[in-house]
């Protein structure tokens, strides 16, 4: 604990089944913090921590963009007045009419943001108004890309890129845990190394390098079986080093692992 408060990068080393990854889930849990856990292994790939390009149909595209616009109706109070709206929609896309589908959200969206800029005018200064606006902007100009490429969207893939989790838990102050963490290959954790030196990562998005800024609660645990188990490997020296390493040894006195045994059944049952 103490050398989490101070922004260390742990590393536990036991063997199969004593306990590594879920002190860590149990940590987190007592201190409120989300865990995003990945398995390593030498499959593992860059793109799963810090994302990539996704395949995705243009009706999921679609809806995807009917969501953020049905947030911003709850969010602004004016759900219940569109709700034939959202069932008409939701037909179209039923019926497969995407294009009828785009260019009605356009118009409902266009009309959206007009009444909000009006309600704006009246409420200087309403911060939560001058939100649903600029996410109204934001959503408005996607569309008309949208219904601009109308033709050659139909039936069509969409490559989008995806934030991974990892860049949402440097935001955000959230928790990552890299369980076998030796079986990565040494170059995913060579390109993760700003990250253990406490720094902040840069990525290329929308053709613009931006710098993705650490939060100061965001900490990466690492658990690992050690070197010389079946089927296991050391993890290299230089990669070793960036992290604080503690052994944690099978439990086995009975008193102790009746309790686990009795408190995660209470849980279990509560």
């Amino acid at each position: 604990m103490y050398n989490l408060n101070f922004g260390a990068n742990l590393l536990l080393v036991g063997r199969t089944g004593c306990g590594k990854t879920t002190a860590v889930q149990e940590t987190a849990k007592l201190l409120g913090k989300k865990l995003y856990v990945y398995n390593m292994s030498q499959s593992s790939d860059v793109s799963d921590l810090l994302g990539g390009f996704k395949p995705m149909d243009s009706k999921s595209y679609l809806v995807e963009h009917f969501n953020k616009f049905v947030d911003i109706l709850k969010a602004s109070g004016r759900f219940e007045d569109n709700r034939q709206f959202i069932k008409f929609f939701k037909q179209l896309l039923d019926k497969n009419e995407l294009i009828s589908a785009i260019k009605y959200l356009l118009k409902a969206t266009e009309g959206l943001s007009a009444k909000i800029e009006e309600h704006a005018k009246d409420q200087i200064g309403d911060q939560s108004i001058a939100e649903h606006s600029e996410s109204l902007k934001s959503l408005l100009k996607k569309l008309k890309m949208m219904f601009k490429m109308r033709d050659k969207l139909q039936n069509k893939l969409i490559f989008k890129y995806i934030k991974g989790d990892l860049v949402n838990a440097l935001k955000k102050g959230d928790w990552i845990l890299l369980d076998e963490v030796n079986l990565a290959e040494p170059e995913i954790l060579n390109v993760l190394s700003p990250l253990f030196e406490n720094k902040s990562i840069s990525l290329i998005d929308k053709g613009k390098l931006q710098e993705v800024q650490r939060h100061p609660d965001f900490r990466i645990i690492s658990c690992m079986n050690p070197g010389n188990s079946v089927g296991k490997k050391e993890l290299q020296g230089s990669n070793r080093k960036r992290f604080v390493e503690f052994f944690v040894p099978e439990l086995t006195d009975p008193v102790e692992l009746e309790k686990i045994v009795m408190n995660r059944s209470k849980l279990q049952f509560k």
